[in-house]
């Protein structure tokens, strides 16, 4: 452990964890970003074509004004000839009138046939201009799709290359740390052998000194014992003696 500190392997295996981490946050960042992209894309097709439909409806509706119009006018047209026909037969003062009232008809169809045709052809410049813009448009939305498409495909790649890489040296500190670790139970175990050894040899010198104080005690126990008899024994000796002289000197006297 002490080598693993040293050699900085723990940090280098923390930083090289943040790093795959946060590289696995920019990829989620950079997919979230390019689905984004896709829906909008996808989105803009499909603004497109319902703007197409409705102008091709709109366009349809303003045709069959038209026809309808033309159809009007011709109907005005024709009913003005048979008036007009009928009206030499019967009266021809008034075909003045009636030549005014078809003029005025048919230049109110005409000024709303000219209408129509404005507003058809301002529709179709706006349309022509919508699709076209909607047309540069989707196709630089492509563009920046396949752009960013192959940028993610290089940044994905070069992304998993390091991932493998992290992996691998992961795998290398992995297999170190477990030998240091091996290493330092090996140690440990020897150090508690040899501390257990050196407290069984100090737990035996202790008994041992023990046992010298309890030998020594009892010599001294001994010793005070064994001067006590002779001090007795000597006492004794010594009142016996005095007693054999006393009797000796009596028996002289009679």
């Amino acid at each position: 452990m002490a080598e693993l500190k040293l050699t900085g392997g723990f940090t280098k295996m923390s930083e090289q964890a943040a790093l795959s981490h946060a590289a696995n946050e920019r990829m989620a960042t950079v997919v979230s970003r390019e689905k984004a992209m896709a829906a909008a894309v996808r989105q803009l097709d499909k603004d497109l074509t319902e703007e197409k439909a409705s102008h091709g409806v709109a366009i349809a509706a303003q045709k069959a004004a038209i026809a309808r119009l033309k159809e009007e006018l011709q109907a005005v047209k024709s009913a003005a000839q048979v008036e007009t026909r009928y009206a030499r037969k019967t009266e021809r003062g008034s075909t003045t009138a009636v030549g005014k009232t078809q003029g005025a008809a048919s230049s109110g169809c005409r000024d709303r046939i000219g209408e129509l045709e404005e507003k058809l052809r301002v529709e179709d410049v706006c349309h022509e201009e919508t699709v076209s813009f909607l047309s540069r448009k989707t196709g630089a939305l492509h563009a920046e799709l396949e752009r960013w498409s192959e940028r993610f495909d290089a940044e994905v790649g070069a992304k998993e290359r390091e991932c493998e890489a992290l992996r691998e040296k992961q795998l290398a500190g992995r297999e170190r740390l477990d030998a240091l670790q091996g290493r330092k139970a090996r140690d440990d175990a020897e150090a508690a052998a040899a501390a257990a050894a050196k407290q069984a040899a100090a737990d035996a010198a202790e008994a041992e000194a023990k046992m010298d104080a309890a030998r020594c005690e009892a010599a001294r126990v001994i010793q005070v014992v064994a001067r006590a008899y002779l001090v007795r024994k000597a006492a004794a000796d010594a009142a016996g003696g005095k007693k054999k002289k006393g009797g000796k000197k009596g028996k002289k006297k009679k």
